[in-house]
């Protein structure tokens, strides 16, 4: 059965399913690396983003939706 899950941030432990189906939805060649995925959802210098997680039975991410944090002036 898959769950939903909401965070404020990405967690390391879902880096590896959620790089890997990344690359495969949007037709990449590579994997991000996990600096990458901790710079994009956890250290924006408005804050980490706010990320909703759809998980496998297996606790594989399969799906996400981030907003990101804007500073608007």
């Amino acid at each position: 059965m898959t769950k939903i899950e909401v965070f404020r941030g990405l967690h390391s432990k879902d880096f590896p399913s959620f790089a890997a189906n990344r690359a495969v939805t949007y037709g990449h060649s590579h994997i991000e690396d996990s600096a990458w995925m901790d710079w994009k959802f956890n250290q924006s210098p408005f804050g980490a983003a706010i990320v909703v997680l759809a998980k496998s039975e297996k606790d594989e991410v399969i799906a996400c939706n981030a907003y990101g944090i804007l500073d608007y002036i």
